[in-house]
C-alpha cells in the first residue's frame, strides 16, 4: 500500500489564497466547475526551474479574468510553488458547503 501525505485545504481557504497573492477574487468552485461533497487533488506540484506561465495566469495577474471551467487551479498552484508561495507537494482541496 502506497501512503501519499497531502496539503488540505478548503476551497475557501484556497481561494483566499489566491486573491491574496494575485490581488483578484477567484473561485476554485467556478474554476473547476466542482460539486458539492467533493475533493480535488492536484499532485506532484514540484519547483520547475523550466516552468513557463501560460497566458491564462498572465491574463487574470493582469486584470482577474478567465474563463469558467477553463481550470486554472493546476496552472496557478505550479506557478505559485516556482515562485515559493506555497510549498511543493500533493494538494488536496475539500468542497463542501
Amino acid at each position: 500500500m502506497k501512503i501519499t501525505e497531502y496539503f488540505v485545504y478548503e476551497y475557501q481557504e484556497m481561494d483566499k489564497v489566491i486573491e491574496e497573492e494575485y490581488g483578484h477574487k477567484f473561485s476554485v468552485l467556478r474554476d473547476q466547475d466542482a460539486h458539492n461533497d467533493t475533493c480535488l487533488a492536484f499532485n506532484d506540484i514540484t519547483k520547475d526551474d523550466d516552468f513557463e506561465k501560460d497566458g491564462y495566469i498572465e491574463v487574470f495577474r493582469k486584470n482577474g479574468k478567465y474563463d469558467a471551467g477553463c481550470f486554472l487551479l493546476r496552472s496557478l498552484l505550479d506557478d505559485m510553488v516556482n515562485r515559493g508561495v506555497i510549498k511543493p507537494g500533493n494538494y488536496l482541496i475539500d468542497i463542501c458547503w
